[in-house]
């Protein structure tokens, strides 16, 4: 039985999932992003594609949102040691992006781009419809 995810707009995105789908999820496909970083990474921790600690996801969330000339060598050095973080659930997983995953209205293109690298990094499975991945 497929799980169905809605992630509406009244969801805190800033806040890791609590109820996370089963780890034998076999694809989780994610609607137009708008170059969201914490929408994926929410996304991908609700699917249970991908895991990280409570702390090192709000850490995450609260970095992303840092305007983009307030961002400093250290902040983005922490940021990617906090994607470093993430481990993988399901190595069987094919995750699917439907579009905008860069360029749009997210905070700032290279976070979610490092995250796209770690998924690369983990080897999962993915393809997009509209952007070429890693």
């Amino acid at each position: 039985m497929p799980y169905i995810f809605d992630i509406r707009t009244d969801t805190d995105i800033d806040t890791k999932p609590s109820k996370i789908a089963p780890v034998d999820t076999i694809a989780m496909t994610v609607g137009d992003l708008h170059a969201s970083f914490t929408k994926f990474l929410y996304a991908l921790v609700l699917d249970g594609i991908i895991d990280i600690s409570s702390q090192n996801y709000s850490m995450l969330a609260e970095l992303y949102y840092t305007p983009i000339e307030s961002v400093t060598e250290a902040l983005l050095e922490e940021f990617i040691q906090l994607i470093d973080s993430i481990t993988l659930l399901n190595e069987k997983a094919l995750v699917r992006a439907i579009g905008d995953e860069t360029g749009d209205r997210g905070m700032n293109d290279l976070y979610i781009l490092l995250l796209l690298d770690k998924l690369r990094c983990l080897q999962i499975e993915k393809t997009g419809i509209s952007t070429q991945w890693c």
